[in-house]
């Protein structure tokens, strides 16, 4: 259970880098 947690959340933050990039990226152009 631990492992799966972990893993949701390392996804979490990859999505949640990514959208941000992906924000910054449109505001900038």
């Amino acid at each position: 259970m631990k492992a799966n947690l972990a893993r949701f959340m390392l996804f979490l933050s990859a999505v949640a880098s990514m959208a941000l990039t992906v924000t910054a990226g449109t505001r900038w152009y």
